[in-house]
């Protein structure tokens, strides 16, 4: 039993004493947790999800002015731009990989 005290409270001496790194160290740190982030928004802002916003009424009937869309891209599959092959194609698209949320009151959310 007193050998688990003595582990434990070693672990808790460490956990809690101050770090005693350079300042240097601490930039670097943040800097590759914002770069990793960055990337990741990137990848999957490109491949994955978008937001839009519609502003205009040119599809009035279907979505309305105001209306906010995600747009998924994962039911296309990844395409070469410019020469009309994929990738990987998907299997069978679900839907139009689109969902809507209306900014009327009256009308919600929908996935269509």
């Amino acid at each position: 039993m007193d050998n688990y005290e003595h582990k434990r409270a070693h672990a808790l001496r460490r956990a809690n004493r101050r770090r005693t790194g350079s300042r240097l160290a601490f930039f670097v740190h943040w800097a590759n947790i914002v770069v990793v982030s960055l990337a990741l928004f990137v990848v999957i802002r490109a491949f994955g999800v978008e937001a839009f916003k519609i502003a205009s009424g040119s599809m009035e009937h279907t979505l309305f002015e105001g209306d906010f869309l995600l747009i998924n891209k994962l039911v296309y599959g990844a395409g070469i731009p410019g020469s009309g092959l994929a990738s990987c194609p998907p299997s069978t698209p679900r839907g139009a990989g689109m969902w809507s949320y209306s900014a009327t009151p009256s009308i919600r959310g929908s996935i269509t």
